[in-house]
């Protein structure tokens, strides 16, 4: 049993512009838009978000008022997950870097067990303030890390193609500084 279709739509932190095929935000504070996304149809809405908004309250409301009770991100802090669920959000962490699509198909796969969603047929609990709610993240498919994996791979071959680059700047600047330093010499040595 699948629980995605089971509890309504879903929502995705994702970074602009949105959509099926947008990346999940590396974190919900990072997210330039929340695309909310039926399941059974695959309908899709997209929710611009100001990068930063801290206003969970809000968040929650609008994502309630479009029909998601839940929402799959990259990072998220427990005070946040705590926050969202209080407001009937319940948060599925850790799929940053894939698409959207992807983490919700990966998210659909999750048995309807854990600690972290409550019964199908049971109402939305509210935490009260001093209990946090509890954040366990399912676990993606291996394919889903073996991507990630790839994607950190190339972003750590990226920054040392970056590296070398400034290093190489780094020289000629230091070059373009030794003739600067020649030239004033051969001034003050004509000056005299």
């Amino acid at each position: 049993m699948v629980w995605v279709g089971l509890l309504g739509k879903v929502a995705v932190a994702t970074d602009d512009p949105g959509g099926l095929d947008a990346r999940v935000s590396d974190s919900l504070g990072d997210a330039s838009a929340i695309t909310v996304v039926d399941p059974s149809t695959w309908d899709v809405e997209v929710i611009p978000v100001d990068p930063g908004e801290r206003d969970l309250r809000r968040l929650a409301g609008v994502l309630r008022g479009s029909g998601a009770f839940i929402l799959i991100t990259g990072l998220v802090s427990p005070i946040e997950a705590a926050e969202l669920a209080r407001s009937g959000v319940w948060v599925l962490p850790g799929m940053a870097g894939v698409t959207a699509r992807e983490a919700i198909e990966a998210a659909a796969g999750t048995p309807a067990a854990g600690p972290w969603l409550p019964p199908a047929a049971a109402a939305w609990p509210q935490f009260p303030a001093r209990y946090p709610a509890p954040v366990v993240p399912p676990r993606p498919p291996k394919y889903l890390l073996e991507r990630q994996r790839e994607a950190l791979e190339f972003q750590r071959w990226v920054l040392q193609r970056q590296l070398e680059i400034l290093d190489k700047q780094r020289e000629i600047l230091q070059r373009q500084l030794l003739m600067v330093k020649k030239a004033l010499d051969e001034l003050e040595e004509r000056t005299e």
